[in-house]
C-alpha cells in the first residue's frame, strides 16, 4: 500500500521555463518552514513555556530535521505524563509518521538541482514526445549523490516539475493546518489564533 509521501511518478513533461522549477522550489520550501514553526510552538506548549522566545529557539538548536522532531517528542512525553491524553498522543503518533515521511521529500526539494532533460537521452525517452522538440526543465538529485540514483542504471530516484511540487505544497500546508488546529486544541480559547486569510495558501497554478 502506497502512502502519501512517497515519491511521485516521473513527470511525462517538463517545465518550459527553469524560473518556474525554481518558483516550485521556492513554494515547498516555504511552506516546510511554517511547518516547522507550528512545531516550534507546539514545542513550547509541551514545556509549559508557550511562545516562549528561548523555548522556541531550544527547539531549533537541532542541526536537522530529525533531531528537532525527536527533542519535541520528549517533550510531549513529559507533557502527556503531566497531562494524560491518550487520544491527543494518537494523533500527534499518526502526524509524526506524515511528518518524518514528507521530510524526505522536502529534502528531495531542498537538494536538487534544476536540470534541462530533453537533450539527454535517458529522460529524452521517457518525456511525452509532443513535448521532445521544447526546453523542458525539471529537478532532479545532483549527480553526485551516490544514494538518490539507481546503482544499476544511474538513473535519479525522483524527478520533479511545478506540477508535482505544487501537489506536494499542498500537502505541507494541509499539515501545517493540522499541526495549527492541534495546537490550538493545546491552548485556552483566549490564546487560540487561526490563519491569517490566504496565507502561503496554495490556490492555483
Amino acid at each position: 500500500m502506497s502512502n502519501p509521501w512517497d515519491v511521485p511518478p516521473w513527470p511525462t513533461r517538463g517545465d518550459d521555463d527553469a524560473e518556474k522549477t525554481h518558483a516550485g522550489i521556492g513554494g515547498v520550501i516555504s511552506v516546510w518552514s511554517v511547518v516547522e514553526s507550528e512545531l516550534s510552538r507546539l514545542y513550547t506548549v509541551f514545556t509549559d513555556r508557550y511562545e516562549d522566545l528561548e523555548a522556541l529557539m531550544e527547539f531549533g538548536d537541532g542541526t536537522i530535521f530529525r533531531t528537532r522532531f525527536e527533542t519535541l517528542i520528549q517533550a510531549s512525553t513529559r507533557y502527556f505524563i503531566r497531562c494524560p491524553n491518550q487520544a491527543a498522543e494518537g494523533d500527534l503518533h499518526r502526524i509524526s509518521r506524515l511528518l518524518l515521511g514528507f521530510a524526505d521529500r522536502r529534502n528531495d526539494i531542498a537538494h536538487g538541482v534544476v536540470t534541462r532533460v530533453d537533450s539527454l537521452g535517458y529522460f529524452r525517452e521517457r518525456l511525452d514526445p509532443a513535448v521532445r522538440s521544447h526546453p523542458n526543465y525539471m529537478l532532479l538529485p545532483p549527480f553526485h549523490t551516490r544514494k538518490k540514483h539507481d546503482p544499476n542504471h544511474g538513473g535519479p530516484a525522483y524527478a520533479y516539475n511545478y506540477e508535482s511540487m505544487f501537489e506536494l505544497r499542498k500537502d505541507l500546508f494541509t499539515i501545517a493546518i493540522y499541526l495549527r488546529d492541534y495546537l490550538n486544541a493545546r491552548l485556552p480559547p483566549d490564546l487560540r489564533d487561526e490563519w491569517s486569510a490566504g496565507v502561503l495558501e496554495p490556490t492555483g497554478k
